[in-house]
């Protein structure tokens, strides 16, 4: 997912400005289509251990393209050496991979 962060540039992209962030969202899908990726979310996103369904294509392309267009907020935390959340993260153990 960063390789197509930084693919994708800033929102605009004047290099190229026939690539949009719908076709890099598909690209992204197709690669993990490709793969044989399910893309899951949970049942009830307040009872974790409720478990997780399957979504459909659809589903999971529009949610692709949503984080994308999030990107940019995401970034500045990112980017931002002082941010706590970054800090909290570091002294985490690795997680479990997120719920599409």
């Amino acid at each position: 997912m960063h390789r197509y962060f930084k693919k994708l540039g800033a929102r605009t992209n004047p290099n190229n400005p026939d690539f949009t962030e719908a076709m890099a969202a598909k690209e992204v899908f197709e690669m993990f289509k490709n793969k044989e990726g399910k893309f899951l979310k949970l049942k009830n996103p307040r009872i974790y251990d409720d478990g997780c369904i399957e979504v459909d294509d659809d589903e999971a392309i529009e949610k692709i393209h949503h984080d994308m267009k999030r990107r940019m907020e995401s970034a500045k935390r990112w980017l931002d050496s002082k941010s706590p959340v970054k800090k909290e993260r570091q002294k985490k153990s690795p997680s479990s991979p997120p719920i599409l």
